[in-house]
């Protein structure tokens, strides 16, 4: 009884650290204003990862450390001698819990002449499906993309030729509807509500290329007569003769609990270059 009597308050005094430690990692996780430039989320990570890295030693296990996103280098390698093949610059950061995904598209195949090859690069969940061009003794086929079938959450690629006269910018609301409607209408689904939210410049690449952030919604009409909501973001660019860009979608629900976050890194992440070979 004696001994019972004085462990206690200590382990009182424990559990009341280990729940502060916890509340304090809680904070930090959802709780921070996301950062939004790349200097500010490595900052962010670091700051969360010391969080993580004390609630660790106070409650002397790694449990928190394993819910934790950590950086990921998962693929990283491989990508960037993908890049390196091609002279283009190597992948410096990826998001944590991302993995880097490069691949080729446009090399053509007997159904589809090469008009403009192209390297793309984005950054996805590591949990997602990833789907990459493949080329055989017919060419290339497939299609570049990276999913979470089960939970609806989408990152594909889309390639269109540029309208004549057209040009991508911060206020070509109409030009940005046009291709994205055409995009996820391909499979014969059916959109309604279909409506820009915002439309903004996310920086240059290599060649002086701008890419413009587009955030949009839409209502899918099931096959079961009942309609979806969802809500996404996609990033433009325009290297050659086409338009490419690089749409997210989900449900609107999930993107209000936390992949709106998600989405903007996976479209912030994306890039695309002219592959510069002897077949292009």
């Amino acid at each position: 009884m004696l001994i019972f009597i004085f462990l206690l308050p200590c382990v009182l005094s424990f559990n009341h650290l280990i729940s502060k430690s916890k509340n304090t990692l809680q904070f930090n996780m959802c709780g921070e204003k996301s950062p939004r430039s790349d200097k500010d989320r490595m900052s962010h990570n670091i700051r969360l990862g010391s969080s993580a890295i004390v609630s660790a030693n106070v409650m002397g296990s790694l449990s928190i450390l394993r819910s934790f996103p950590k950086p990921s280098y998962a693929g990283t390698t491989e990508a960037n001698n993908k890049l390196s093949e091609y002279g283009l610059p190597p992948i410096v950061f990826v998001p944590p819990g991302f993995s880097p995904l490069v691949s080729e598209y446009g090399r053509g195949s007997k159904d589809k002449p090469i008009e403009n090859p192209i390297v793309v690069q984005f950054a996805h969940p590591n949990t997602w499906i990833v789907q990459k061009t493949q080329t055989n003794n017919n060419g290339e086929s497939g299609t570049v993309g990276a999913n979470d079938y089960v939970k609806g959450d989408s990152a594909n690629f889309y390639e269109t030729p540029l309208p004549s006269g057209e040009s991508l910018s911060v206020t070509n609301k109409g030009l940005y509807s046009k291709i994205l409607q055409e995009a996820l209408g391909r499979k014969g689904d059916v959109l309604e509500s279909f409506k820009i939210l915002k439309v903004e410049s996310v920086g240059k690449g290599i060649k002086g290329e701008e890419y413009f952030r587009t955030y949009y919604s839409y209502s899918l009409n099931t096959e079961a007569g009942f309609l979806i909501n969802r809500k996404g973001i996609a990033t433009f660019t325009n290297v050659g003769p086409n338009i490419q860009a690089l749409i997210t979608a989900a449900t609107d629900k999930r993107y209000g609990k936390g992949l709106e976050k998600t989405l903007e890194d996976i479209t912030l992440s994306f890039r695309v270059y002219k592959m510069f070979t002897n077949i292009g």
